[in-house]
């Protein structure tokens, strides 16, 4: 190879805007020699021309001949020779070989977003440089180049000293105090559009810091603040057109659970669309996914284990959803605990604050397994002496949960009361009185009913 990958990909993003999974694969992870830098970029753009050009059917097939034609070109030195046996068996050496680019996609995309300078799109799931570091990629690329470096020519022991084990290399942009405080002045400039104060404080704040650390403490929590923003304007857009919003939400939850899937890291994306469906279902003080963001907003990795997935604030109760893609026995083993564990921290640290108001959850899976069920149940007929009461979550698969936002959606008066009324019902001693079966048939009866009028009562 005669390239920084890195590198690479940055040169191709600034270009193309952004790649789907598909064409890293085929067009980024290839490009091993930096001197067929402009061949690559331009086969990605004549592809996206006859891709354009077809229609749904005529593209499918397109792209799957045009995959075939791309690998035959880069392993033809092997096929020619021979070289075509596979390790694992089976004779299509082609479907192998595109199948184990698509593997390193995967991993390509996954380093470079480690990396803090890429994003995906959540809607398109498109690799995309980061809005907020398109500058510092921009820095890397123009004193590194996409070709080997300078250092590639030392003894393996020198390369280490010099270059590969040493700290203060790779400069990047932020070393720089002109080009560092360039970019603080960008994202004050950015945050004053809605908080002039704010901005004002923050620049106040470099101004007094007394060390580069402090420095670059300070444009890191700018960068998170601005990330806020986004996620909030994400929330406003959500609730804007609620009929467009849920197709939409219905729509991705059918693309991350289809078997052909090109999503990458599905579970992540499980968890942030459901974040949309509960911002969607208004009347909250806040809405909270607790899996981590880039400072465009992106989803970048799911919830920690200490925390729920989203924990919803409303002014009569408190709500957590957990969300999962596992099934079978795996499913209890990876959920059970947790998520009454979540549930039972919440609601133990409200009472300890004298904040009265009940905690409810929701478990949300494609596939309810029948021991998370019967978990769930139990957990709610018992008061815990540790967690200060019963631990209450409701469980629904993914289609019901779906009903849950249409019946919401739909509802003549719809407000946090009613919603607060619907759980109390489903965990009212009557109804946990029920065999497991039974309780989630009424649990889906009351969802399919939720819009009638009958329901609203005063809490």
């Amino acid at each position: 190879m005669t390239v920084k990958p890195m590198m690479v990909m940055i040169k191709l993003l600034l270009e193309l805007a952004s790649m789907s999974k598909f064409e890293v694969a085929l067009f980024g992870v290839t490009l091993t020699d930096h001197k067929k830098f402009a061949f690559h970029l331009e086969a990605i753009k004549d592809y996206r021309a006859k891709i354009a050009a077809l229609d749904a059917r005529e593209r499918k097939i397109f792209r799957r001949e045009f995959a075939e034609f791309w690998v035959m070109e880069v392993y033809k030195d092997d096929i020619n020779a021979g070289r075509t046996k596979l390790r694992e068996g089976g004779n299509n050496f082609l479907q192998t070989k595109l199948n184990t680019l698509k593997d390193y996609a995967d991993s390509t995309i996954r380093y470079l977003r480690a990396t803090g300078l890429f994003t995906v799109s959540p809607h398109g799931q498109r690799l995309m440089l980061l809005t907020a570091s398109i500058e510092d990629a921009k820095f890397l690329l123009d004193n590194y180049k996409i070709g080997l470096s300078s250092y590639t020519h030392l003894d393996f022991d020198a390369y280490i000293d010099t270059y590969l084990g040493n700290p203060s290399l790779p400069l990047i942009r932020k070393d720089n105090p002109t080009l560092q405080a360039e970019d603080l002045n960008r994202m004050v400039a950015e945050l004053s559009k809605v908080d002039a104060t704010g901005a004002s404080a923050y620049k106040q704040l470099y101004k007094t810091a007394k060390s580069r650390l402090e420095r670059l403490q300070v444009i890191g929590r700018l960068e998170n603040v601005l990330g806020t923003i986004q996620i909030r304007n994400e929330a406003k857009s959500i609730r804007e057109n609620k009929t467009a919003s849920l197709a939409d939400i219905k729509g991705y939850y059918n693309a991350i659970t289809s078997r052909k899937s090109d999503i990458l890291d599905r579970p992540l994306m499980y968890e942030w669309n459901t974040w949309r469906a509960m911002v969607l279902i208004n009347d909250a003080k806040d809405v909270q996914g607790n899996y981590t963001t880039d400072t465009d907003g992106n989803p970048v990795s799911t919830a920690g284990g200490s925390k729920p997935d989203i924990q919803i604030e409303y002014d009569t109760f408190h709500l957590i959803v957990e969300v999962t893609l596992s099934s079978g026995k795996k499913q209890f083993e990876m959920e059970g605990e947790p998520i009454s564990r979540h549930l039972g921290l919440l609601q133990q640290e409200a009472i300890k604050s004298g904040d009265t108001r009940p905690v409810f959850g929701i478990f949300v899976a494609e596939i309810l397994n029948e021991t998370v069920i019967s978990h769930l149940l139990t957990q709610a007929r018992y008061k815990s002496q540790v967690y200060k009461g019963s631990i209450r979550i409701l469980p629904m698969t993914r289609l019901i949960f779906e009903a849950f936002m249409e019946s919401t959606i739909s509802h003549p008066n719809f407000s946090h009361r009613v919603l607060h009324n619907f759980f109390e019902s489903v965990f009212s001693q009557e109804a946990i009185k029920l065999g497991e079966y039974d309780w989630v048939g009424y649990i889906e009866d009351k969802i399919r009913n939720f819009q009638m009028p009958h329901e609203i009562m005063v809490v």
